[in-house]
């Protein structure tokens, strides 16, 4: 296992689909809440990669897939508020959001599984720095994708806490008094880190609702009640395992620079960057089934690129003599060729949101080289 650090360098973008599904403000006792997969409605969620919509249930395959809504203009993350959802978990991932509101890099909540626990988070600032995260952590979340959990998080802004509930029982409480309010959309079955999607969830998610006010643990059972599903989750398509090569590139592969490379790479980053990473060394490509990583190495260990624990490179896939890293829209294509443990890279083309790539030469500078596995394992 490698010591992961983190530093943001992509940012991938997915292809869009329009359904219908219901955003609404409706009325619990006197408290608007606003209600996501409910019932049959108007267009206002858009599907983003492999996200699917089966009878009012979010299916989502833990690698590409999630969905946005424009979030409320009276939802206000500094004041009282509970969110909750129905989620089924097919697979335990250390970071795994099912519903979040993003902001212009992070976010201001989290409801899913953090740290491989079910967990409630929200943030101090709109950063992916360390520091500024703040968890209330149930139990070890445990896989199973036919059934249904119900979470709930709640923000007291009065008494400075947050609490998860878990199936109705209060699982954590955890001070916190100094949440921030952002204006980005919300996002069911993902989040944001580094400005760009991460932590999808893998399994499915119906039954969001997102409530102006602090519920009580008698409120949150009544809700779950309320709400909960009729029929067990449907599952998710497994990916095609020859869409990235049959595992054959599962592993991490090194790239040691030269010194003139050291020098280059030096002032790219900066002394900051720098100072963190310390004696850079090289690089590291990691294939872990249908996804992928990359870091630098520095003082023997991994400097990972959009790293953990809010985000990775993404997916990847292979066609031929062709493979691409990351989406459709944003990512880049590679002729590849493997001979033993030597893998070969060429740049081909480079885009970011549909649009060509500005820095191509910096991402061929990084990626166009000549690999050598060094380990089977692909964790970081």
């Amino acid at each position: 296992m490698h010591t992961t650090r983190s530093h943001p360098l992509s940012s991938p973008a997915a292809a869009v689909l329009t359904a219908a599904v219901l955003l609404t403000g409706c009325a619990t006792s006197e408290t608007p809440a606003w209600t996501l997969l409910a019932t049959d409605a108007d267009p206002s969620l858009v599907l983003e990669g492999d996200a699917t919509l089966v009878d009012r249930v979010l299916v989502l395959d833990g690698q590409t897939g999630y969905a946005t809504v424009a979030a409320p203009a009276e939802l206000d993350t500094t004041a009282g508020f509970t969110v909750s959802a129905w989620v089924a978990l097919a697979d335990v991932q250390p970071f795994a959001t099912a519903v979040s509101q993003r902001g212009s890099v992070a976010g201001s909540f989290y409801l899913g599984v953090a740290e491989s626990v079910f967990a409630f988070s929200m943030k101090d600032a709109d950063t992916n720095e360390e520091g500024h995260t703040v968890r209330a952590q149930g139990a070890a979340a445990v896989a199973d994708a036919q059934r249904w959990v119900h979470l709930a998080g709640t923000f007291d802004a009065a008494a400075g806490a947050m609490t998860l509930y878990v199936d109705g029982a209060e699982a954590a409480t955890t001070a916190f008094d100094a949440p921030i309010r952002v204006d980005g959309d919300l996002l069911v079955g993902g989040a944001q880190a580094h400005a760009a999607p991460a932590d999808f969830w893998p399994g499915a998610v119906t039954a969001v609702r997102i409530t102006p006010a602090t519920a009580d643990a008698d409120a949150v059972t009544a809700e779950m009640e309320a709400t909960r599903p009729g029929s067990a989750p449907p599952e998710a398509a497994a990916p095609d395992p020859a869409a990235y090569g049959d595992g054959l590139l599962d592993g991490t592969w090194d790239y040691v620079y030269a010194p003139d490379e050291r020098a280059f790479l030096a002032g790219l980053l900066g002394p900051e960057a720098m100072a963190e990473i310390g004696d850079l060394t090289g690089a590291r490509l990691g294939f872990d089934g249908p996804r992928w990583w990359q870091g630098f190495v520095g003082d023997g260990e991994v400097w990972v690129v959009d790293g953990v624990p809010e985000g990775d490179g993404g997916p990847f896939t292979i066609d031929g003599s062709r493979l691409r890293m990351g989406d459709d829209a944003s990512g880049a294509t590679y002729e590849w060729s493997l001979a033993g443990d030597e893998l070969t890279l060429l740049l081909l083309d480079c885009s970011a949101a549909g649009n060509p790539c500005t820095d191509t030469d910096i991402v061929r500078f990084i990626t166009e080289r000549t690999w050598t596995r060094t380990s089977t394992d692909p964790s970081y």
